[in-house]
């Protein structure tokens, strides 16, 4: 299987299609098996124009799972990235990522601009303050999987079958130890949004709850577009994509 050692810890990635190079990173609790859903297969739709390149986040799906927080720092994540990108000899590469993957794009286009082409970033609140040891995420992973799967299908809606079963596989562990890391993409990220050139399209449902905050970073960055996917909320705003391919394909195939 297609691992990358970063420092002790095995990333896996896969890669699928041909052109040029778009590296898809899933949120919190999902895998790259969640861009191939039947009824929402974004590899589908892009797997004929460009060369998909999509990994695990440390911590879930087939990748290494710590169980430190001091594993799980936006070092570390966006180290991540460029350790596949090395592994693959690809220089650049337009990153896609929804939520924490979208966070991690606005850390990569900080740390490691030469190596993206463009950035897609969707669902990704740079201004929420997470307090590691007083969450309700924590509490509900404390409970388990099941709990915590339950509470953000009746937030959220239904989770596909298949994505339902990936989210109950998960180790709470781990995931606790990445939430507990507090390591968020704040200050040093929103400081430099006016300097960040990058070619970026930023994206959010219109019912996301976060709307407010996802959307404030398109007002300052100098090369962002900004789309709101109406009738959509966080997770609609990641499993409709027949609402978000089309803002992507019209960006990526953009002179």
């Amino acid at each position: 299987m297609p691992y990358v050692d970063n420092d002790g810890v095995r990333i896996y990635f896969e890669t699928e299609g041909a052109g040029d190079p778009l590296l898809l990173h899933v949120g919190f609790f999902g895998t790259v098996d969640d861009w191939r859903l039947p009824k929402s297969s974004y590899v589908a739709g892009l797997r004929d124009t460009h060369r998909l390149i999509l990994i695990d986040p440390r911590g879930q799906g087939r990748s290494d799972k710590p169980h430190e927080p001091s594993a799980y720092t936006m070092a570390n994540r966006t180290s991540d990235v460029i350790a596949v990108l090395d592994r693959l000899d690809v220089d650049r590469v337009a990153f896609w990522g929804y939520s924490l993957g979208g966070r991690v794009a606005f850390e990569l286009a900080l740390r490691y601009p030469e190596r993206l082409s463009s950035m897609i970033a969707g669902g990704a609140n740079l201004y929420r303050e997470v307090d590691p040891d007083n969450s309700g995420m924590v509490d509900l992973l404390s409970r388990g999987m099941a709990s915590l799967v339950r509470e953000w299908e009746q937030d959220q809606g239904p989770l596909p079958p298949p994505t339902r079963e990936r989210w109950l596989a998960n180790d709470p562990s781990a995931l606790m130890a990445a939430w507990r890391s507090g390591d968020q993409p704040h200050s040093d990220v929103i400081d430099a949004l006016a300097t960040m050139t990058t070619p970026s399209l930023l994206y959010v449902g219109a019912s996301d709850h976060d709307l407010a905050e996802t959307v404030r970073p398109a007002s300052t960055m100098p090369n962002a577009t900004l789309a709101t996917i109406a009738g959509a909320n966080h997770q609609q705003a990641y499993q409709r994509h027949d609402l978000v391919l089309p803002h992507v394909m019209g960006y990526l195939n953009s002179p």
